[in-house]
């Protein structure tokens, strides 16, 4: 694939870029920070040579992952792992264009019901010291109050600390809604990385605490 790619390495903060037709794929390690996030993902704002052009809107983009218990909402799609009491990832389209700000966010935090094994509880993250940390952001919800509502289904959190959660996670979600505002409609798959090291669990139900979480924007 022909287009840029950049590394950034700040601590033990991996980010990764590829730039082409627009392909943006992160890794992000909870804990870390990222001290110029906009000066540093500024390049990939710059068009490139339509190389992800075989990307067509109808195609169906969504990963092949470990579990595949497929979950579909409304407004987003998830594959969940009851091993993990998450998603492995999440999938849905960002168009910040039509994003409405009237929409309020409402923390109505709820176990998901479509999730056959049962998701994660909110007594899970009651005093854990952890954040019910959104996959799909609520501010990617903001179409109307339906949409809002979904994003605060329990399968959609992942235990994430503050400093990552409202820090370097919360700026690259912004990020993403200033890349769909100028790109148009973008193809986001998000989720923690499940397969090797963690830093433990919390709650009754163990739900892994990730050390690395991945976001990926697509221009179909």
């Amino acid at each position: 694939m022909k287009g840029k790619i950049k590394n950034i390495l700040s601590n033990k903060t991996l980010v990764t870029f590829i730039a082409g037709a627009f392909f943006v794929m992160l890794f992000i390690r909870q804990c870390d920070q990222i001290s110029n996030l906009k000066q540093d993902l500024k390049f990939a704002q710059e068009d490139g040579d339509r190389s992800l052009n075989n990307f067509k809107a109808a195609q169906d983009l969504k990963p092949l992952g470990l579990y595949n218990d497929i979950v579909s909402h409304s407004y987003y799609t998830l594959s969940y792992s009851e091993e993990h009491e998450q998603a492995e990832w999440v999938y849905y389209t960002l168009n910040s264009n039509q994003l409405n700000s009237a929409v309020e966010r409402r923390d109505n935090f709820r176990p998901d019901f479509k999730v056959k094994t049962s998701s994660a509880q909110l007594y899970d993250y009651k005093g854990s010291g952890y954040d019910r940390g959104h996959l799909a952001p609520a501010a990617d919800m903001k179409y109307n109050s339906s949409s809002m509502s979904e994003s605060f289904f329990m399968s959609n959190m992942s235990p994430q600390s503050a400093s990552f959660n409202r820090g370097i996670w919360r700026k690259i979600e912004k990020q993403f809604r200033d890349w769909s505002y100028m790109y148009g409609e973008l193809v986001i798959v998000t989720g923690p990385v499940l397969k090797g090291e963690n830093y433990g669990s919390i709650g009754y139900n163990k739900v892994t605490i990730p050390k690395w979480y991945y976001k990926v924007a697509i221009d179909p």
